[in-house]
């Protein structure tokens, strides 16, 4: 470390997430030593090379926002010259009502260290706070030995240079972005970089802050691949059996109220009442059969079990989940267990990438894609503050934000005009947003739309549902167990010329919402609705997306 002085900068910031594109651009232009800013309002989200470059160690306290029950404010940074090599202060005296950070630097004498601490304090907090977040600095100072004064120096200095080579660098990714995605990437990646010797390294109780031992500390682990397999557990469970008598059915149908409606079955209780004696053997069966479909389950899980321990697989069982697709609000529990571990039951599991509910809503998976394109929305805007082009900005948008809405569209695609909105907001939020920073100025959402040559997202869900239809009817998946469920209609002989256009599939009639949002009638309802006029035989995949798509867009 320099003998003579450091370099501090200061600033009570008051948020930097508009301001991370600046705040690179100066640290860019000087050369401080040691970089303190308050009031940062950070998120985890935005990593530390979004607003510094790979030159300093950044040591960070973002607000807490589940202890502090406040969304946003606070936050402290302390940002050092990794050649100063700081590291982390770590004392038991943290608190979580408040941002502090603690990093500690050598000294030009060796058996001294520099301390520096920043931290910001609510305001019209108690008196009591200020005392004991004092008292804890007294203690730290008292425990080490520290330097009682610092010598700042302020210097300014300008180097333009390093802004026209990075200009330069973002005109060349700007370049390259069109013809490859992974460019772009590249570009964050870089930015991310670290290209130094960690100022502390930790294997298991060894600590090293001398860089010449943290070189070859890694030549000391020798990690091992292969482990003995532990002696296969018996996984031959007792089951508690259940069993339903004849009077126990008997009693249930008789308590049924008569005052309720009919079932999904167009029963109504009345009819179940009168009929008790006649009906309660056959229910007496269904029943029992009913809770021998747990043991069943328990029995499969059990052959799952015993074929990967003698294909010597494990199941990572920490990720094993239970869960229960039904709408009723009685289910039957059960303690599935897999390696004689309880699996635990769950009201939600994601699979293939869609979250499935056990009421086969959607409602979790649809909230999930639309929070995972907010987050990719802000990154790509953050990282793409330096590019200039709205053709850029719109590639960016379509390869990572609006892909994360259009994933398994088929599956989960919304019939409520809520989730239709929630997800078109993200479309037009990110089109305001790239049309204000390029023209400055601002239109409505179907104004952009048609200047920037893009269609809403429920039209696209629309023509991909369509796609997806040609291409089960023409075998381009091998899916016989949906195929072979597609209805089509038989046409009559019309007399008249001027009849209309028959609908090609059939769809059934659906008394609740669960039937509405069925992936299957979806897309036959959907194509008998705007496409039949296209042959969905005849016409190979790239012809019929266009016509599909001059059809919602003439």
């Amino acid at each position: 470390m320099d003998k003579y002085s450091l370099t501090f900068y200061y600033q009570n910031c008051r948020g930097l997430r508009t301001k991370l594109h600046t705040l690179f651009m100066n640290i860019l232009s000087f050369s401080y030593d040691v970089i303190v800013l308050t009031e940062t309002w950070l998120i985890p989200d935005i990593s530390d090379s979004e607003y510094i470059d790979d030159r300093y160690l950044v040591f960070r306290s973002d607000r807490d926002r589940s202890a502090t029950e406040k969304r946003d404010g606070g936050g402290v940074l302390i940002a050092i010259l990794r050649s100063l090599r700081p590291t982390n202060f770590f004392t038991h005296l943290a608190r979580t009502d408040f941002e502090h950070v603690l990093v500690q630097l050598p000294a030009s004498h060796p058996t001294k260290r520099h301390i520096i601490s920043a931290a910001y304090i609510p305001p019209r907090s108690p008196g009591d706070l200020y005392s004991s977040h004092f008292d804890m600095l007294q203690d730290i100072f008292s425990d080490v030995s520290t330097d009682t004064f610092y010598v700042i120096v302020h210097r300014k200095r300008f180097k333009s240079e390093s802004v026209k080579c990075f200009e330069k660098y973002i005109k060349t990714v700007e370049d390259s972005i069109p013809l490859n995605i992974k460019h772009f990437w590249t570009y964050v990646s870089n930015r991310k970089g670290r290209a130094v010797i960690p100022a502390n390294m930790y294997l298991d109780d060894v600590h090293s802050s001398d860089p010449i031992e943290i070189i070859y500390e890694p030549s000391n682990f020798d990690p091992t691949v292969w482990q003995p397999p532990n002696v296969f557990a018996d996984n031959a469970s007792i089951f508690s059996d259940i069993y339903l008598s004849k009077d126990v059915v008997l009693k249930a149908i008789k308590k049924l109220d008569l005052n309720k409606g009919p079932g999904p079955d167009s029963l109504p209780p009345i009819f179940l009442k009168k009929t008790a004696e006649c009906i309660v053997c056959p229910l007496h069966i269904i029943f029992n059969k009913c809770l021998r479909d747990c043991q069943l389950l328990q029995e499969d899980l059990d052959r799952l079990s015993r074929y990967c321990w003698n294909n010597k697989l494990q199941l990572s069982l920490p990720k094993c989940n239970a869960i229960t697709f039904t709408k009723n609000k009685n289910i039957i529990t059960y303690d599935y267990k897999l390696d004689d571990m309880i699996l635990k039951k769950v009201n939600n599991i994601r699979d293939l990438g869609v979250t499935i509910d056990s009421k086969l809503h959607f409602d979790v998976h649809i909230d999930n894609i639309v929070n995972k394109a907010y987050r990719m929305f802000g990154f790509v805007l953050r990282s793409s503050n330096d590019f200039k082009r709205p053709s850029t900005f719109l590639l960016l948008y379509k390869a990572l934000v609006r892909s994360q809405l259009e994933y398994a569209v088929p599956i989960w695609s919304p019939i409520f005009d809520v989730y239709k909105t929630k997800i078109e907001m993200v479309q037009k939020k990110f089109l305001r947003a790239t049309h204000y920073r390029t023209a400055h100025s601002k239109l409505p959402y179907k104004q952009l739309l048609k200047r920037y040559n893009l269609q809403s997202l429920e039209s696209r869900r629309s023509l991909l549902m369509t796609m997806m239809l040609h291409g089960l009817c023409n075998n381009k998946f091998d899916c016989p167990e949906i195929t072979n469920n597609i209805c089509y209609i038989v046409p009559r002989t019309v007399m008249r010329r001027e009849a209309r256009v028959p609908q090609l599939f059939h769809t059934a009639r659906c008394r609740t919402h669960a039937g509405a949002r069925a992936p299957l009638r979806r897309m036959v309802d959907t194509y008998n609705s705007h496409y039949i006029t296209l042959d969905i035989f005849a016409l190979p995949n790239f012809k019929f997306k266009r016509m599909a798509t001059e059809i919602l867009y003439p």
